[in-house]
């Protein structure tokens, strides 16, 4: 490719949700995508800076349309259904799609004391 010239944008005018995108590995993820010309739905739980945590949806949101896409930042705990299917909702309101689902998040269970972590899992 000769100096100065762009690489083509692959993903144009795909929409891309990541799940767990406010840091680490998802916000790796959102941001490569997005450099591949894919609109991006950041979602996390973080919505607010925090000392010890770097990102939030917002702060990822902005590097995203520093890229040249459109990024729409949404709260989401993947444990609870109802903000799942109110993130599917925004999505499709805001780009009429999804093309991909990249499911990130890390989740935490605790197993309860008389349950084994397989049946903990399933119950999940």
């Amino acid at each position: 490719m000769a100096m100065g010239t762009m690489a083509p944008r692959t993903l144009a005018g795909r929409v891309a949700v990541v799940t767990g995108s406010t840091r680490g590995i998802g916000r790796e993820i959102a941001l490569k995508l997005a450099s591949e010309g894919a609109d991006i739905v950041v979602t996390g739980k973080s919505t607010e800076a925090q000392e010890n945590l770097a990102g939030t949806i917002y702060s990822v949101a902005e590097e995203v349309r520093a890229l040249g896409v459109r990024a729409l930042p949404v709260r989401v705990d993947v444990r609870d259904d109802v903000a799942i299917e109110n993130m599917v909702d925004a999505t499709l309101k805001e780009f009429g799609r999804i093309d991909y689902l990249i499911n990130n998040s890390g989740v935490r269970i605790a197993p309860e004391s008389d349950t084994s972590l397989a049946e903990t899992i399933v119950k999940s």
